[in-house]
């Protein structure tokens, strides 16, 4: 990982307040001491965290799988895709929207990671805050390959971490 910018939460609240998971997004800034834009490698983005997957969409913490993960099962199973969900679980439909934006030359949406919570597999590098949705979409897209990275996110995290000086 990059660090490309540190960033002030207040700002960043107020740029995202208006979306419809800003209760995610501003938790993340609030339990958190310090926000970066970051650029993440191919290796940490394939072992980020979600709380959902097409074999298990509400598993427990300690379970809780990576992205990779997550691309494998639709994989072999790829009429997840076709699946709607209105609860707050991966919702085959909205990774497919997502991945016909990214088809038709749309970027990556912003995302929010965060540090891992206790009882988190150790397998993961971050946990996803928001924009689970269009970051396995992505996965899909780019099928993990080393030419799609790294990308942008925001990390909201309680580590000091320093810009290297250019």
């Amino acid at each position: 990982m990059r660090i490309v910018e540190r960033l002030d939460p207040t700002t960043l609240f107020a740029r995202f307040q208006q979306d419809h998971d800003i209760c995610y997004i501003g938790s993340a800034l609030a339990c958190h001491r310090h926000c970066f834009l970051t650029a993440i490698d191919q290796s940490e983005f394939q072992r980020l965290l979600v709380n959902s997957s097409p074999q298990n969409l509400r598993p427990p913490i300690g379970s809780f799988p990576t992205i990779e993960e997550v691309v494998d099962q639709i994989r072999r199973q790829p009429t997840f895709l076709e699946q709607d969900s209105h609860e707050r679980v991966l919702n085959g439909m909205k990774v497919k929207y997502y991945l016909e934006l990214l088809k038709h030359g749309s970027g990556l949406k912003e995302c929010f990671i965060r540090d891992k919570e206790q009882g988190m597999p150790e397998k993961g590098s971050y946990y996803v805050a928001d924009g689970m949705h269009s970051l396995v979409a992505y996965a899909l897209w780019t099928d993990l390959k080393a030419d799609g990275f790294p990308v942008k996110l925001y990390l909201c995290t309680n580590s000091s971490l320093s810009i290297p000086a250019p």
